[in-house]
Formats: C-alpha cells, sequence, structure tokens
C-alpha cells in the first residue's frame, strides 16, 4: 500500500510568534534550513496588528485568525502563496467627523455611548477627532479562496506531485488520500492537546479497520463491496447515533468495531469454499431410483433355478456310493496276479 502525503492547514492566532518559534534554531532540536520573505519582522508585524483591528472591528467571536500556514511533511518548508497581498499605497481614512469607539474597538455612531453620567470618556474608549486617520490598511482584504477545502485539496495534489519527481522508487512514492477509499483517516495529535489519550485510541481502531480492509482486498472482496460496508455501518451508522445520543466518547470506536466485524464475516465466507448445489431433479431421482429397485428385484427372480435343490440326505447318499465304487474297484486290483519280467529274474 503506498504511503499517503500528509499536508495540512492550521490557522494562525499570533502569526509573529509563530515565524519566531519555526525559524530560530535555538528552539527547534532539528532545524534543516529556512528561508524568509522578508528582511524583518516589520511585514509581520503590520499583519498581525491590521488582523486584529479588522477582528475588533467587526466584533466577531472567538480568536482572531492572522494568518493560515501549510504543514508538509518534507525537511524544508516552503509555501508558494501568500494570503495577503500588499497594496502598493497604504490606505488611509481621514475622519471627516468625529470616530468613537468602546471599550471592545468597536465603532459607535455617538459620542453619548461611551460617556458616563458625568461626561467623561469611560475607560477603555477610543476618540478619533476631525481631520485624524482612524483606520489604515496596507493590505487588501483576506481572499476567501484560501479558506475553501478546495484550496488544501489542490495544494496536496501538487505537493505530492512534487515530492515523488524526486523519488525514483514507484513503489516508495506518495499517494493523496482518497476519503472515498476503503480505508479510514487518522487524525493528528497537536502538541499539549488535552484529548490525545482519546484520539490515540480513535487512531488505533481506525488503523484495525484499515489492516482489515487490506485483508478483505486480499481475499477478492471488491472495493465497492468494502466501501458499501463502510459508509453504511461506520458513517451513517455513527450519524445515526450522534442524532439520537449525541456525541459520546468512545462511541465512534464501537460502531468501527462492530463494522470490522461484519467485515471479518464476509472475509471468512470468501476463504471457505461454497458448498456444491444439486442440478437434478429430486422428483425425477426418486421416480427413477424406485424402478431401479424394482429391475434388479426381478433379475434376482430370473436368476434363481427352476427346480428346488436337492436335499443333503440325498446328496450324502451319492457321496457314499461313490465311496463304496471306488473301493471296489481298488481291492479288485489288489487281487489281480502280478508277472515278473525276465530281466527282473536274471538279476536275482
Amino acid at each position: 500500500m503506498a504511503r499517503h502525503s500528509f499536508i495540512q492547514m492550521s490557522k494562525l492566532s499570533d502569526v509573529k510568534g509563530r515565524i519566531s518559534y519555526i525559524s530560530d534554531p535555538r528552539r527547534q532540536e532539528h532545524l534543516y534550513a529556512t528561508f524568509s520573505t522578508r528582511e524583518d519582522m516589520t511585514f509581520w508585524n503590520d499583519l498581525a496588528k491590521e488582523c486584529q483591528e479588522e477582528f475588533k472591528r467587526f466584533g466577531t467571536e472567538g480568536k482572531c485568525i492572522e494568518a493560515r500556514e501549510l504543514i508538509i511533511d518534507l525537511p524544508e518548508e516552503y509555501t508558494k502563496f501568500d494570503p495577503n497581498q500588499v497594496l502598493p499605497e497604504p490606505d488611509i481614512k481621514i475622519a471627516s467627523r468625529g470616530v468613537f469607539y468602546d471599550e471592545l474597538g468597536k465603532r459607535v455612531r455617538t459620542k453619548k455611548e461611551i460617556t458616563e453620567e458625568d461626561g467623561k470618556i469611560r475607560e477603555g474608549c477610543n476618540v478619533i477627532k476631525k481631520g485624524e486617520a482612524y483606520e489604515k490598511h496596507l493590505f487588501t482584504a483576506k481572499d476567501e479562496v484560501f479558506k475553501n477545502e478546495l484550496f488544501l485539496e489542490e495544494a496536496k495534489h501538487f505537493y505530492t506531485a512534487l515530492i515523488n519527481r524526486h523519488i525514483h522508487d514507484p513503489e516508495r512514492r506518495l499517494k493523496v488520500f482518497d476519503p472515498n477509499s476503503v480505508y479510514l483517516p487518522t487524525k493528528k495529535i497537536g502538541k499539549n492537546n488535552p484529548k490525545v489519550a482519546e484520539i490515540e485510541a480513535d487512531n488505533a481502531a481506525r488503523q484495525d479497520w484499515n489492516r482489515t480492509a487490506d485483508m478483505a482486498l486480499v481475499s477478492g472482496i471488491t472495493e465497492a463491496k468494502i466501501i458499501e460496508i463502510k459508509n453504511e455501518h461506520v458513517y451513517n451508522e455513527a450519524s445515526r447515533s450522534v442524532q439520537k445520543n449525541g456525541w459520546l466518547l468512545g462511541l465512534f470506536r464501537g460502531i468501527i468495531q462492530k463494522a470490522k466485524e461484519i467485515l471479518q464475516v464476509l472475509i471468512r465466507e470468501t476463504e471457505v469454499p461454497a458448498k456444491p448445489t444439486l442440478s437434478v431433479d429430486m422428483a425425477k431421482y426418486r421416480t427413477m431410483q424406485k424402478l431401479m429397485v424394482k429391475v434388479q428385484d426381478e433379475a434376482r427372480a430370473i436368476k434363481q433355478p427352476q427346480q428346488a435343490p436337492p436335499e443333503k440326505e440325498s446328496i450324502r447318499k451319492k457321496l457314499w456310493e461313490y465311496d463304496a465304487e471306488a473301493k471296489r474297484r481298488n481291492d479288485a486290483r489288489r487281487q489281480e496276479p502280478r508277472h515278473r519280467s525276465y530281466d527282473y529274474d536274471r538279476g536275482r
């Protein structure tokens, strides 16, 4: 089975810290090489600042996504894409009147909304006077295409093909994982993940299914049949279970185990030769059998002698007469005179 390529997209809420971490030899044990598209951290500082300002302005919940990174299973990292394009000139907006922001950085319409009863500006609020710059953009808006799963899928195929160009042995070339194949995908365990034990147990169950799927393929079961079992007894069963009971720890592993047992039964049935099926009409067979028995009985009757066999006493009498006649003849032969020959007399 070909080894699958690994390419993952991760959201970065601290792009400056991430770049500093992955490019610092003192913090990386096996750092092979680094390549920077910027001479200093100014670009990344401006990117992080603008993303945070946009995040506050729109009042979005959760963490601000400052950038996205591709993690590729390679000894060195390289990315072709930049999710933000630098503007040729900074886009600076000048306030034509006073602009007011509350404690959350959200813009409000009037000053009254950020003042207390005594008329003072509440702590944390901000006021931009007329004629001052209230917005400054160095980058264009984020391209939505990089949030689409199709972009990640395209990147996987592109970089897998790039890697395979340097692998001469066809059996060692990588393959992009196909979610519609007979196999179940495993999950990556991130650093300091609190659900490490649960993910490891799920991955073990998934790998157990994958090994059983390999055995099924070797046994001659078609991919279509294995995929049918996977979809019905894993994915569909998991969906029904979540709708009924919600997501429960260990429930998915139990579903995989039941689906694996169904597949194992199919493997055993495939390995055992099928029982032969009779191609004879049983009604005709029984009729012919009765006819054969009747013919055999008639043949035995024909072979039997027409007269009854002689009695045992008559047989004994004949045997006695034969013996008596033979004895009489032997006695008569002994009583006959015997003549001596000339040679015999002369010799005496």
